[in-house]
C-alpha cells in the first residue's frame, strides 16, 4: 500500500497496479472521522493526484463507496483474475 504511489513515481516498479476508489466526500468523511478537521481533510486530498486520475493510470479499480463486503467482493475477484 503506497499511497503516494504515482506522485512519487514509483508505479513503474510494479506489474500490476491496484486502486482503491471512493468520492471526494466520502474520502472527506473517512479523514474526519480519524480526527482531521474537514479543511485538514481536504487539504490532504488536494495535495495528491485527482482519484479520477489514478483510476486512469491503474491496472484494477476497487470502488470503495459501498459496504466493506462489497469492497472485499470486488478485491476477491481481482486475486482470483491475478491467479489465473
Amino acid at each position: 500500500e503506497i499511497p503516494l504511489l504515482f506522485e512519487a513515481g514509483l508505479s513503474e516498479m510494479f506489474d500490476k497496479v491496484i486502486v482503491v476508489h471512493s468520492k471526494r466526500e466520502k474520502q472527506i468523511e473517512r479523514l474526519a472521522a480519524q480526527g482531521l478537521s474537514r479543511e485538514q481533510a481536504i487539504a490532504r486530498i488536494d495535495s495528491q493526484l485527482p482519484s479520477d486520475e489514478k483510476v486512469k493510470k491503474a491496472d484494477f479499480v476497487i470502488d470503495n463507496n459501498g459496504s466493506v463486503k462489497d469492497m472485499l467482493s470486488q478485491a476477491e475477484k481481482i486475486i482470483s483474475e491475478l491467479n489465473g
